[in-house]
């Protein structure tokens, strides 16, 4: 929300202070006269357990906001998932819990190595390569 005030003289007499107030849904910028830009569209990354790995394995996929959905078709009980990138930096770290087959959480990826994983497991795990725009 914007807001302009000003001071006005009618005449040359002062007649006091008309406030004009300018409401934006759309933020400062367009106060100032400049074009608000659209957010980034959110993409999503879609990845299902299957009864020996999870698919795919390997993707690529442009910088962005990703909805991450994990799907484990198995629901085989509590299963932990982390997303880290290639130092180790978890962006998730969290659990399907038994008798739910889906997660789904926002990440946004810079470019990079990746890699969703069950811990502990090299057979478990997606690795995903971040480029840039």
């Amino acid at each position: 929300m914007s807001i302009l005030v000003k001071r006005t003289h009618v005449l040359g007499h002062h007649a006091g202070v008309i406030l004009l107030i300018m409401f934006s849904a759309l933020g400062p910028s367009l106060a100032g006269g400049q074009t608000p830009q659209a957010p980034d569209p959110i993409g999503n990354i879609s990845i299902r357990m299957d009864l020996k790995q999870f698919v795919p394995e390997t993707m690529t996929v442009p910088e962005g906001r990703y909805y991450l959905s994990f799907t484990q078709a198995l629901l085989v009980g509590d299963v932990p998932v982390q997303l880290a990138d290639a130092k180790g930096k978890l962006l998730i770290d969290t659990k399907v819990p038994k008798g739910q087959a889906r997660i789904r959480q926002l990440v946004k990826l810079t470019p990079g190595q990746y890699s969703f994983r069950i811990p502990g497991s090299s057979q478990w795990a997606c690795n995903i390569s971040v480029t840039a725009k």
